[in-house]
């Protein structure tokens, strides 16, 4: 009696039945995949070219307000120095301008190499007029905007995915 009852029970209620997929190529999940993968490269384009313009340049000036505040503990002589680095970090980088660079250069050289020592109010006072010119050539975002291309380009070549190694695979000649 009481499989009879189940058999019942079972014969009443409803059954999700689910619709197989038909045959062929699932169009609407490989262009979502493809907008999410567009999506994501995007994303790493724009945090990589906010990494190129604006962190390099905020990390030499958080480096010049360190050295500022460690000017006031220490000798001048070791100020100099990292003044001069941070100096050699700019021009590595390109984060000043042209015209700006050799007067600045020209000054923090004679403060590290000059016969005298320097005092600490005048790297105080080149610590500012460096600052004041990291500030004068910064980028605006339609910069960045414009050399995203060439950003692009060049991580493309690091990773080995340029030009140049794309018609060498493609003449044989690849590594």
């Amino acid at each position: 009696m009481a499989d009879t009852q189940a058999m019942q029970m079972a014969e009443n209620t409803l059954i999700d039945i689910e619709v197989p997929m038909p045959p062929g190529i699932d169009w609407l999940g490989g262009l979502l995949m493809l907008g999410w993968g567009l999506l994501a490269v995007l994303i790493v384009l724009l945090l990589g070219t906010m990494v190129w313009f604006i962190w390099r340049r905020a990390q030499l000036y958080w480096r010049l307000e360190r050295l500022k505040r460690a000017l006031a503990k220490s000798s001048s002589e070791h100020g100099a120095v990292q003044l001069y680095q941070a100096l050699q970090t700019a021009k590595r980088h390109d984060l000043l301008r042209s015209d700006a660079e050799a007067p600045l250069k020209q000054a923090i050289d004679q403060a590290c190499f000059g016969p005298q020592t320097v005092s600490r109010e005048t790297l105080f006072s080149l610590i500012q007029t460096f600052q004041a010119e990291l500030k004068a050539a910064a980028p605006s975002m339609d910069d960045a905007v414009r050399a995203l291309p060439t950003i692009v380009r060049i991580g493309l070549n690091r990773l080995g995915l340029g030009r140049a190694n794309a018609e060498q695979t493609l003449r044989g000649n690849h590594k």
